[in-house]
């Protein structure tokens, strides 16, 4: 899971996120190289956030991923589920079908992942920190080996700088 947060600039500088979206490019083509599915991260409403620094991040993200198929916002059910996305986001590319859910702030995230990791057996890596001087990341007390080599590879691509 990659904190990207925005795919503004302008927002990244206001939060002193340490990052732009050149670096995040940077990263994400790195995971790509190495053959590491990634899963990235924006946050909405930061401090300085507009409906134009959202659409940037919109944008941003289907620029990391070109095939990506992305939509605005979606309850929770109608994201997951066909039968209420087709009722309640008739024509959107991903309702009933999405594989990534965009979370208001960090506490929502952080339950959301964990629940769908625990209850699907989903797969999550990370959190993997930006922004510092040097490359560090971070490991729950609850992780796996599997987890442990996974953000060590991370680490060790965001190394070779």
């Amino acid at each position: 899971m990659v904190g990207i947060e925005s795919g503004s600039d302008a927002v990244l500088k206001n939060i002193k996120k340490g990052i732009t979206t050149a670096q995040i490019r940077e990263f994400m083509k790195n995971c790509r190289d190495l053959k590491i599915t990634t899963h990235a991260t924006f946050a909405l409403g930061l401090p300085g956030e507009t409906p134009e620094t959202i659409r940037q991040s919109i944008a941003f993200a289907k620029e990391i991923d070109p095939a990506l198929q992305i939509d605005g916002e979606l309850q929770a059910d109608a994201a997951l589920i066909p039968k209420v996305g087709a009722k309640k986001a008739p024509g959107s590319p991903v309702a009933g079908q999405a594989n990534t859910l965009i979370f208001p702030d960090l506490d929502a995230g952080n339950i959301g992942y964990k629940l769908v990791e625990r209850i699907a057996g989903a797969e999550a890596v990370g959190p993997i920190i930006q922004g510092l001087a040097k490359p560090i990341n971070d490991l729950s007390r609850g992780c796996s080996v599997e987890d442990i080599v996974s953000v060590a590879a991370i680490t060790a691509v965001q190394a070779q700088g």
